[in-house]
């Protein structure tokens, strides 16, 4: 969803189309990087939220499903 809200528009308004014609902008690998890094901490940072939420909920989970004797 990054690249396509804010990535592409950038690109359009920065005026690299992709088109190969050897006038790209040198802003737009930059860019590129900047954003695939943005990523990827977005993701390792949300993978990480979720792991630290099934931990805490992990015991929990456990006493409801031993056996009341």
């Amino acid at each position: 969803m990054l690249y396509v809200f804010v990535l592409m528009p950038l690109a359009v308004m920065l005026g690299d189309l992709g088109g190969g014609g050897g006038d790209a902008v040198p802003y737009s690998l930059a860019l590129s990087c900047g954003m695939g890094a943005a990523v990827n901490v977005l993701l390792v940072w949300a993978a990480t939220c979720f792991v630290r939420a099934v931990a805490a909920d992990l015991p929990v989970c456990r006493k409801r499903r031993t056996a009341v004797r």
